[in-house]
């Protein structure tokens, strides 16, 4: 449906009366129009043909896409988000070299663009007259977490612990530094669009305080209060990983062990109800009183997919551009968290039968940086929404009494609107819904067996010879094949 100002009492050419001159040829909106939504097209197309691969755990087939996409799109906007897909498909598919290799190419991009980001003034203007699918991929602080703790774990599944302690070490650094570097963010942004605004007669102010926007934004966004939030930019099987290192490194002296006991403590202070995590406390405190390891076998299950973004259109008041009032249907983001996923995993010993208990909520800890993240999206969205508003009345203006001519630059207008009222629904589609976790004594048999109320079949473990195995399970959709590997860390 066509977005359409629709100011209470009155019609659209009489509500609208724009004080300024032409800004925006309609030659100019319809080839910025072909190029974006060209762009756009093209990424929901690969997306979605992705994300049934992917349900449907077919890793041959998500391989290839995400391999052509990363090929096909390196250099390009979305780069950064491809070659993050390509790594999960090929640490699914069990190919960690070449997953550690598209994280790289990942990272140095997220790393250049990280550098650049207050050079692209252009850039930003563009997505003023387009949509901010203008705007690169830069890659959320949750990404940049995962990458680096995905990166981790091939390098344990590699047998290389010394690369996995870097990359460790980095996911620690991305959570300490997203706080300070996402404020300063924020604050830029509002900063930017009241400048930016304020030079267009647009009251950028009042169109947030404006009843019938807050009114369809809180409802638009209510479902997002009902999850339980962590710290900020906190990842905590991230931080558990990082404890189980530390506490296991055959090599670690007292300042790991002291650095392990304070990321366990982290972890129980934000998942207090999960019981492993408190044994897990009282182990590394044994531990530095002088206590050993004991055989332990640590299982970690992957379970579910992450949320997918969706549109959702929210009114916004022109505030300064007109003696009347005009609303005009904004495009925004949203957040969709999906179901069919395996509630837990069952771990069968000889003996015992173990639970994995949850430890990170990937739906909160996304709806967390989601929400922290509004009030960049609504400053761009407003600009580009009051850019575009004006741009298109102006151009109709100034064609009035221009004939076929200006009948052409009506239909364009509409057309443009259309397809530049879009929102940003880019996002990292292979990451799981939430991380699980089990430990149990090590049964004498080394072996266990695996299953989830929907899996079609039990799988059974032979465990390693190690002090400290770990057992990593991951369950992309209810009832597909689970995908098991192991390693150990002493």
């Amino acid at each position: 449906m066509a977005p359409r100002f629709a100011p209470s009492g009155s019609s659209a050419r009489a509500g609208i009366r724009i004080e300024r001159p032409l800004r925006l040829c309609p030659l100019i909106a319809l080839l910025l129009l072909s190029l974006a939504a060209g762009g756009c097209a093209s990424y929901s197309r690969q997306a979605g043909n992705l994300s049934n691969a992917w349900e449907s755990a077919n890793l041959e087939r998500a391989t290839r896409v995400t391999s052509a996409a990363a090929e096909r799109r390196d250099g390009t906007r979305n780069e950064i988000l491809w070659f993050l897909e390509h790594g999960a498909a090929l640490r699914a598919a069990g190919n960690y070299e070449e997953s550690n290799r598209a994280f790289d190419a990942a990272e140095e991009r997220i790393n250049r663009h990280e550098e650049r980001a207050r050079f692209r003034v252009g850039i930003e203007a563009a997505a003023a007259v387009t949509n901010l699918n203008a705007l690169p991929y830069d890659a959320y602080a949750y990404d940049k977490v995962m990458m680096n703790t995905y990166k981790a774990l091939n390098y344990l599944q590699l047998g290389d612990p010394d690369r996995a302690r870097v990359e460790i070490n980095r996911a620690y650094y991305r959570q300490r530094d997203a706080v300070r570097r996402n404020a300063r963010r924020i604050e830029q942004a509002r900063n930017e669009a009241r400048d930016q605004t304020r030079d267009d007669n647009f009251d950028f102010d009042r169109a947030q305080r404006d009843d019938r926007f807050r009114s369809q934004f809180d409802r638009s966004y209510a479902h997002l209060e009902n999850l339980t939030y962590y710290a900020d930019y906190v990842n905590p099987f991230s931080v558990y990983l990082e404890a189980l290192y530390f506490m296991a490194d055959p090599w670690s002296v007292a300042t790991d062990l002291e650095r392990a006991r304070v990321s366990f403590e982290r972890v129980g202070g934000m998942v207090a109800a999960n019981n492993y995590v408190r044994e897990d406390i009282q182990l590394i405190n044994d531990l530095l009183r002088g206590g050993r390891l004991p055989p332990t076998t640590y299982v970690i299950f992957e379970t579910g997919r992450a949320p997918v973004r969706e549109e959702v259109r929210i009114d916004i008041a022109l505030w300064g551009l007109s003696r009347t009032v005009p609303y005009i249907g904004a495009a925004f983001p949203n957040l969709r968290f999906q179901g069919r996923h395996d509630s837990h995993l069952t771990v069968l010993t000889a003996h015992e039968n173990y639970r994995t208990e949850r430890l990170a909520s990937m739906d909160s800890i996304i709806a967390q940086e989601f929400r922290n993240e509004m009030p960049v999206v609504i400053a761009k969205t407003l600009i580009a929404t009051a850019t575009k508003a004006t741009a298109q009345y102006a151009a109709t203006e100034a064609t009035r009494d221009s004939g076929i001519i200006g009948a052409l630059v009506q239909i364009g207008g509409i057309i443009y609107q259309i397809a530049m009222n879009q929102a940003d629904l880019r996002t990292w589609q292979t990451l799981p819904k939430e991380f699980q976790i089990a430990r149990f004594p090590t049964p004498e048999d080394r072996s266990v067996t695996l299953s989830t109320p929907t899996s079609p079949r039990n799988i059974e473990v032979e465990i390693g010879d190690g002090t400290v195995n770990v057992i990593h399970v991951k369950s992309i959709s209810r009832g597909t094949p689970l995908i098991v590997n192991q390693f150990k860390l002493q």
